[in-house]
């Protein structure tokens, strides 16, 4: 007889599906952006920039939620390349503000026109899933934020 998964391990399940689901985008990810010498992590930050506009690395860090060194070394790199600028930042002197090039922008906009033909595929076979899909992971994130954020104690945890 078959027997339902306790919602604690159901969840499990999901999240571990979740883990395989990123580890498979980022190797994806790796895989279309290879050749313009991209990383993922580079990707990721250069997109922020391009849909956010100018950010300094701590504000990128806590946006995506990687400690700034990271973000910093990061931001070194997609420099060495001329994907972004840095410039004067008037709110603080010493923290200057990351910017994508125009190099860049043309950069991302070809790794997007190379995840969109993938899309397209993806789509033909799971588009009808998708927008529910969305919807699911945004509602598991924020429930995710609101009891593993900053307010996690030990009490909720062994309550």
């Amino acid at each position: 007889m078959f027997e339902m998964p306790s919602d604690r391990d159901a969840l499990r399940q999901a999240i571990d599906e979740i883990r395989a689901c990123f580890a498979d985008l980022r190797a994806v990810s790796d895989t279309l952006t290879r050749h313009r010498r991209v990383t993922t992590a580079m990707r990721a930050v250069l997109e922020y920039l391009c849909r956010a506009g100018p950010a300094t690395v701590p504000q990128i860090a806590r946006e995506k939620r990687h400690k700034r060194q990271s973000i910093q070394e990061i931001v070194n790199a997609l420099q060495a390349q001329g994907l972004i600028a840095l410039r004067h930042n008037p709110a603080h002197s010493r923290s200057r503000l990351v910017a994508a090039s125009a190099h860049g922008r043309e950069v991302f906009a070809a790794i997007l026109e190379k995840e969109d033909a993938l899309l397209e595929l993806l789509a033909a076979d799971c588009g009808d899933i998708a927008a529910p899909l969305a919807a699911m992971l945004r509602s598991f994130r924020a429930t995710l934020r609101k009891h593993a954020g900053a307010e996690l104690t030990e009490e909720k945890m062994n309550g």
